[in-house]
């Protein structure tokens, strides 16, 4: 995404792309303004909280067109709800009242395009995808009163996907998988109703593995292994429903440095 800026209380801040601006706004309350790198406005209006709230403005490429959206605690709430793409392709369209209404997503090139069913100001149901400026897509989940529902998939810009879930009414409920933009499995658990359940595993940057904990339905039971950024081991730990009754700690050559028998002393992680 291009350079951009926005404006809070009359300071100018240089923001790279909106995903960081979106992290910024959590943060902070008053009126913001965004704009595009040429200069054009592209959004207005206010946080209180840390929500939008108000009347926000939305603006077309050159501001040659403007629509009216108001919000009530971070959620649409009436008027009309449209953004655009850099390129001038429209991304958001639809009409807000009192909370309900129906969204339409498209695609940067206009091709692709997925509706969703606004209730009380949140997604209630449809598909709902996001897509990158360079008309790769972002995420696409679905929405099933209210609730995420199937499979969820995210990608990173360069199309290399970076994450996978399932979901059964609004909880995790399957195979999660996590990728780094390079395209090395990051992270790697197995969820039912919510719940973790078997081996939790993470990796390094360099594709080394990081720990592997093991669940029993959301309780900690069982070995637990954590390794350095070369792959060497470098503590084992053991639990019981969610007790820790021993430890072991390594150097980095796989030599015993410490070692804790806790069954008479139990650490309860409760």
């Amino acid at each position: 995404m291009g350079r951009q800026l926005k404006e809070m209380q009359s300071t100018v801040y240089p923001i790279r792309d909106e995903e960081e601006l979106d992290k910024i706004e959590l943060m902070e309350n008053g009126k913001w303004t965004l704009w595009s790198e040429q200069g054009f406005k592209q959004k207005e209006g206010c946080f209180k909280d840390g929500l939008k709230d108000g009347q926000w403005t939305f603006w077309s490429g050159n501001e040659d067109e403007s629509f009216n959206l108001v919000y009530k605690e971070g959620r649409p709430f009436d008027g009309v709800w449209r953004e655009w793409f850099e390129n001038g392709q429209t991304k958001v369209e639809g009409i807000i009242q009192k909370g309900t209404g129906k969204i339409i997503h498209t695609s940067p090139d206009g091709k692709e395009s997925s509706a969703i069913v606004y209730r009380d100001g949140k997604p209630w149901e449809g598909k709902l995808i996001y897509w990158h400026e360079n008309g790769q897509k972002m995420s696409e989940q679905n929405i099933k009163k209210g609730l995420w529902h199937g499979r969820v998939s995210a990608w990173f810009e360069n199309g290399q996907k970076a994450l996978i879930e399932q979901y059964k009414d609004g909880e995790n409920d399957g195979v999660m998988k996590k990728w780094s933009e390079n395209g090395e499995l990051r992270e790697e658990a197995f969820f039912i109703e919510g719940s973790p359940d078997g081996f939790w595993n993470t990796w390094h940057e360099n594709g080394k593995r990081m720990n592997q904990i093991h669940f029993s339905l959301g309780v900690t039971d069982g070995t637990t292994r954590y390794w350095d950024v070369n792959g060497h081991i470098r503590m084992k730990e053991e639990y019981i429903e969610n007790t820790l009754v021993s430890q072991t700690e390594y150097d980095s050559v796989g030599n015993i440095v410490s070692k804790w028998n806790g069954y008479e002393n139990p650490i309860c992680l409760n």
